[in-house]
């Protein structure tokens, strides 16, 4: 990346004063941006084939799942006893596949 191209994914907006851009990428001079957190997620470890963490933001009511071949994930609308329920179950790779992958909008973090 060039210096003054500026990369960001789903979970940062980058603001300056005349910018203001949630996804993509700008060509602003980087001394100017400021990050912000939009998504506050703790991770969590787990043991699954294909899952390498879990996180959850309560506020945004989003699911976020690293997958250890790469790639994060983001499923909005993930109530909190949807949460409660992933984390309680006895295979994480099973209950996303039953539960969660056809069923909640997902969006690809960049």
């Amino acid at each position: 990346m060039k210096n003054d191209e500026v990369g960001y994914d789903s979970q940062m907006k980058l603001t300056t004063g005349q910018y203001n851009v949630a996804f993509g990428k700008a060509n602003v001079p980087s001394k100017t941006i400021q990050k912000e957190k939009v998504m506050s997620v703790r991770f969590f470890d787990v043991t699954s084939s294909n899952i390498k963490q879990i996180g959850y933001d309560q506020k945004k009511m989003v699911l976020v799942i690293r997958f250890k071949k790469g790639g994060e994930y983001h499923y909005s609308n993930f109530l909190e006893s949807d949460w409660a329920l992933f984390c309680s179950c006895e295979s994480v790779g099973k209950h996303f596949h039953s539960h969660i992958n056809k069923n909640f909008e997902f969006s690809k973090a960049e």
